[in-house]
């Protein structure tokens, strides 16, 4: 009976691990209702935005759109032409900065609702290491949703107007000011709203500074005395933290442009 045990412990051990520590099937979701996996798309609508601004913008810079402009210059003075047809303005980087806008919002729009951080938990002993986890994971959104069940309603309030909304908001005034002619968007107000938005464009990256912070926080480490036994927290950025920071600086270009 002894050494029938002694056979049957380490598949019965391995048997019992095994179903204890697998992780069930994910379908996708979280506790705030996010599909991860059906936000993934988003980046790609952002490029393809992108990419089909170019093609406007490449026959803008033809003489293919010349008379039709030049039509237009002739019917209204150029006090009352939206920034796109300005003079100024090259015509094809008048045709493609909307296009431009609405990638760029598309790619905030994924980060928003993008995982954006794991944090797994690695224990050492005995020279081995164990990997746990993800034992926590969290995207803006969620931030938002946990934030506001846990009764802290200015965070959760902070973090949604400047760092959900305002990009958004940011980007659509742009886009306004860029499309709208005088006559329904007067140039006293257009020169404001770009004032506006070129002094405060400029703080938009501390909401990339605070995700640093965020995932810092978790930054824990526990080492035992005298033996090498240590216990440690460990975040990793995900492809919604590179996403933002990375529209962040878009939005700042756009902005300052």
């Amino acid at each position: 009976v002894n050494g029938g045990l002694g056979w049957a412990r380490t598949p019965i051990d391995d048997m019992v691990r095994g179903d204890a520590f697998r992780p069930g099937a994910c379908d996708g979701d979280d506790e705030t209702g996010i599909d991860y996996r059906a936000v993934d798309v988003l980046p790609w609508v952002s490029l393809g935005l992108l990419v089909s601004g170019l093609v406007p913008a490449a026959l803008a810079h033809t003489s293919f759109l010349r008379p039709a402009q030049t039509a237009a210059a002739e019917e209204e003075p150029e006090e009352q032409l939206c920034l796109a047809c300005d003079p100024s303005v090259p015509r094809s980087f008048g045709v493609f900065f909307p296009f431009a806008i609405l990638s760029v919002m598309c790619l905030f729009f994924y980060a928003d609702f993008a995982l954006g951080a794991t944090v797994s938990l690695a224990m050492a002993a005995n020279g081995e290491t164990t990997m746990v986890g993800p034992v926590f994971t969290f995207s803006l959104w969620s931030t938002i949703v946990d934030s506001m069940r846990s009764g802290s309603w200015i965070i959760s309030f902070m973090t949604l107007v400047m760092s959900g909304l305002w990009p958004h908001v940011k980007l659509g005034l742009l886009f306004v000011t860029w499309v709208m002619p005088p006559k329904s968007f007067s140039r006293r107000a257009r020169r404001r709203v770009l004032n506006i938005l070129d002094t405060w464009g400029k703080y938009s990256l501390l909401d990339s500074w605070f995700l640093v912070f965020s995932m810092s926080a978790f930054a824990l480490e526990w080492e035992s005395v005298g033996t090498d036994a240590a216990l440690r927290l460990e975040t990793l950025p995900k492809a919604g933290f590179y996403a933002y920071f990375f529209a962040t600086l878009l939005s700042m270009l756009l902005g300052h442009i």
